[in-house]
């Protein structure tokens, strides 16, 4: 009999302990969430939005700057970059033609600021990455073109703005003209505006300010100097010149050198935007302010 009672005991203890296996097992089943849609807790505030991006602003123009304001290298160098090579703009305007009023799109096409405009008064050039198949444009309807700045042209006249890798973006849409000249911006560039924003700095008298790189003085083959130049730093130690500043062809007096070296570390020239040259600003004629 009492072998009996112990055996009932063992079975019973290990049925309950099934029953307690079963239990856990069927409520860490309801743990994880099921498939749909999540349910949100009405009590519970939403996360935040992200911060908006910043507008990107409007680039400096020309007109913004007088010539007797003190640009430092560092902040010419930065109106210079937002227009360096490379950089994806999107422009409107209006095509224009050698001969006729309309024609397809091939290998480059010219933008005016004006409908029906003369050849001679395009201001920007776009070289087509691809000519799109059966695309044709007229000069009394606008287009909007992307592409990537690659410089001026005439150089040192900057006539034209011209663009490389261009796709067609619209055509026959209204355009805003007065949209801020701001690269990757929202609305497409006018080409007048485009153009004012980096042809326009040819030409222009400018005071800068900036740290004493050195003087360079090439010379002909029969000792004539054909080029005194010398270049102005973002900061000391940065070494990559920023801004070039032409002097007169004729050696450097001593005095002059001396005077320059005295004030090294913030030396001040005025003189007349030429060209860019590997991504830095030539000034000529040039001269220090001392």
């Amino acid at each position: 009999m009492r072998t009996m009672w112990i055996a009932m005991l063992l079975v019973a203890g290990v049925t309950g302990a099934c029953g307690k296996n079963k239990e856990s097992s069927d409520k860490g089943a309801e743990g994880p969430a099921t498939i749909g849609p999540e349910v949100t807790d009405p009590g519970k505030a939403p996360p935040p939005a992200p911060p908006a991006r910043p507008a990107e602003p409007a680039a400096v123009m020309p007109a913004d700057v007088p010539a007797d304001k003190v640009l430092s290298v560092a902040e010419l160098d930065a109106i210079m970059k937002r227009w360096a090579e490379g950089t994806e703009v999107s422009v409107a305007g209006y095509p224009t033609f050698y001969i006729g009023d309309e024609a397809d799109l091939r290998t480059e096409l010219d933008l005016a600021a004006q409908p029906a405009a003369e050849h001679d008064d395009r201001l920007v050039t776009c070289e087509l990455a691809a000519p799109p198949a059966k695309e044709r444009v007229s000069n009394k309807t606008p287009v909007v073109m992307k592409g990537k700045l690659a410089g001026l042209w005439p150089p040192g006249e900057g006539k034209q703005v011209r663009l490389k890798d261009c796709v067609l973006v619209s055509r026959d849409k209204p355009f805003d003209a007065a949209a801020p000249a701001v690269p990757g911006g929202a609305a497409p560039i006018p080409a007048d505006k485009l153009h004012l924003a980096i042809a326009g700095w040819i030409g222009k008298q400018l005071t800068v300010t900036g740290v004493y790189f050195g003087t360079t003085i090439s010379k002909n083959k029969d000792g004539k100097p054909i080029e005194v130049r010398f270049d102005l730093l973002t900061a000391a130690g940065d070494f990559e010149p920023k801004v070039g500043c032409h002097l007169p062809l004729v050696e450097p007096t001593p005095e002059l050198d001396a005077a320059l070296n005295k004030n090294r570390d913030s030396v001040t020239v005025r003189g007349k935007f030429k060209e860019v040259v590997f991504g830095a600003p030539q000034l000529e004629p040039c001269a220090p302010v001392l």
